[in-house]
């Protein structure tokens, strides 16, 4: 690892780091050092202030370091206080510094998270460390549970065990939060996912892109201010979101369309819309009186509004129902979906494509997109998410995937099936290893 490049690492929400990291090496030219569900730990000599231009992440810090030997103790936590007060604070404030202007005497705060179960909690972790901190530099301590206020600094520390990961925010606010988003509605979607999203329906120049239940209007303006779409049109049947979306389009300045209008029955004309990209009505806040009945609904107005080959981008967490819907219709392909964590629930991103002919097992949607490398990886980080996934024939598309595959770690994910009880789950993890065994005699 190059001196003259800091270390940094970003927190994204779960599963959908392979597009987090497309997006940090696209955009910053770096170096990832690992990776797991939810941190992404990178090198870069981009400019600090380019970091926080990222749309697709929760939130991004200079690293301080990685300290091992943690365990569920409290001797354990102690001495990670003690080994944290090494570390090069100051160096990491100046960086922040080259972000944004800081008072001479910063207040900071520590915002700690367990990682696994431990016999201390988050606050003891943080008290534990700024006791340890207290006398050795010139910052003044803010309490996080006694102000809801902003500090200067905020120190994060991410205790999963054997490791604790530190680092100091560079922004002076989360980077999942918007400045324009100031109006909301029930079941508003969490900005970088709707970057995320975006980045599968991939809005061209000139073409339009659709989001048949807009909500807030929080797709249609992160794709006008970090694409360069053309016509953008937002539809909702609840007034409540056309004001929010409205209220939102002004503070960001943008000029998509709204539209008072049922998802099932949109006011446009077939084959318009080159992109769909929607949260459709899914989990506790926002729930659906017939599924089934919606969906069917859906599918045909996309198959109807969508140019050829044109693709839709769908959030849900009644993925069976979605996909007989959509398989119904016949000219609407799966080209991939990627499980994710959000607020409690396991939705699924799905991806699909308008044509006739079926998409192939693997690496379906990189053929579609222009970063073939980039979306490989999401492709490959979508079918290891769905091994998983609980909808049996989605399970069964994406091991059959793994098992025709010639990368290593698909082949071994498919392979780790070898005992299932379903006869014909076995005869591809059976296929797999012969594949693994054959690639290790060649």
């Amino acid at each position: 690892m190059s001196a003259s490049q800091p270390t940094y690492f970003a927190r994204v929400t779960a599963g959908t780091a392979a597009l987090a990291w497309g997006e940090i090496a696209a955009a910053l030219d770096a170096a990832c050092v690992s990776s797991d569900a939810r941190t992404i730990v990178f090198t870069t000599a981009a400019p600090p202030a380019r970091l926080t231009l990222l749309g697709s992440v929760d939130d991004v810090y200079i690293s301080l370091g990685e300290l091992p030997g943690l365990d569920h103790t409290h001797p354990s936590l102690a001495r990670f206080a003690e080994h944290a007060r090494g570390l090069a604070w100051r160096k990491a404030e100046a960086t922040v510094r080259q972000v944004r202007a800081l008072p001479d005497v910063p207040e900071y705060t520590i915002t700690a998270s367990l990682g696994a179960s431990a016999n201390y909690s988050r606050y003891d972790a943080a008290d534990s460390l700024q006791q340890a901190l207290a006398g050795t530099l010139p910052w003044r301590y803010v309490d996080q549970r006694s102000t809801s206020a902003a500090c200067d600094l905020d120190v994060r520390v991410l205790l999963e065990p054997p490791r604790a990961l530190l680092g100091l925010r560079l922004a002076q606010e989360p980077l999942h939060r918007r400045a324009y988003k100031l109006a909301s509605v029930p079941g508003s979607l969490k900005v970088p996912v709707a970057y995320c999203m975006l980045m599968l329906a991939n809005p061209r120049p000139g073409h339009t892109l659709a989001d048949l239940l807009c909500g807030a209007g929080t797709i249609l303006l992160e794709a006008e201010t970090n694409w360069d779409p053309g016509q953008l049109v937002g539809s909702d049947h609840d007034p409540a979101a056309i004001a929010a979306a409205c209220a939102n389009a002004q503070n960001a300045r943008a000029s998509a369309e709204w539209l008072l209008a049922d998802a099932a029955a949109l006011p446009c004309s077939d084959g318009a819309l080159a992109a769909v990209c929607s949260n459709l009505p899914w989990g506790r806040q926002v729930q659906l009186a017939d599924s089934p009945a919606f969906h069917t609904a859906l599918a045909a107005e996309l198959v109807r509004t969508l140019t050829p080959f044109g693709r839709a981008v769908l959030l849900t967490d009644q993925i069976e129902s979605l996909l007989e819907a959509c398989a119904a219709q016949g000219s609407l392909q799966l080209a991939l979906a990627q499980p994710i964590s959000l607020y409690g629930s396991h939705p699924s991103i799905c991806v699909f494509i308008k044509q006739r002919r079926p998409l192939g097992p693997l690496r379906p949607f990189a053929r579609w997109h222009d970063e073939d490398q980039a979306m490989g990886e999401v492709v490959r980080s979508a079918l290891l998410g769905c091994l998983a996934h609980p909808y049996a024939p989605l399970r069964l598309r994406a091991l059959r995937a793994c098992a025709r595959s010639s990368e290593r770690t698909l082949l071994e994910a498919a392979a780790a099936f070898a005992q299932d009880r379903d006869a014909h789950i076995r005869d591809l993890a059976a296929a797999a290893r012969e594949r693994l065994a054959r690639s290790e005699q060649g």
